[in-house]
């Protein structure tokens, strides 16, 4: 079994049956958590379950297979700050993730509305002039 299942199957049990299925990839894995995340921002009690869909993805985003590093981005990350409404909850998972910021940071950048992007750097309190450039 390929790793990105094993590691999906122990964060997320509730998956097993898709999971098992050959059709489903590591792309079903992210839609299908994505897709919970305004509940669980609003949820009293969601800690456990957003540290579980953070980490796998961080997890994928750093992955030695490019296909995988790819899901991770454009399948999670890329997404998470679309609705300004979730923003406050999502900022608490990135923030203090400096890797994942400056990984992650080009996209949402390039997403942003343009009446959006200042908000958006401040809030995640963007200084990419600190940032060392290749």
């Amino acid at each position: 079994m390929e790793d990105w299942k094993i590691y999906a199957l122990a964060f997320f049990p509730e998956l097993r049956t898709d999971l098992l299925e050959d059709y489903f990839s590591y792309y079903h894995v992210f839609f299908d958590l994505h897709r919970t995340l305004p509940d669980l921002y609003r949820s009293a009690e969601p800690y456990e379950a957003l540290r579980l869909r953070f980490a796998y993805a961080r997890w994928c985003l750093f992955h030695e297979d490019a296909d995988i590093r790819n899901a991770g981005m454009v399948a999670w990350y890329e997404h998470l700050f679309d609705r300004r409404e979730n923003w406050d909850y999502a900022v608490r998972w990135v923030d203090e993730d400096e890797e994942v910021m400056r990984t992650c940071w080009p996209i949402w950048e390039y997403r942003a509305k343009p009446e959006d992007l200042q908000d958006l750097r401040e809030l995640l309190e963007i200084d990419t002039r600190s940032w060392d450039t290749p």
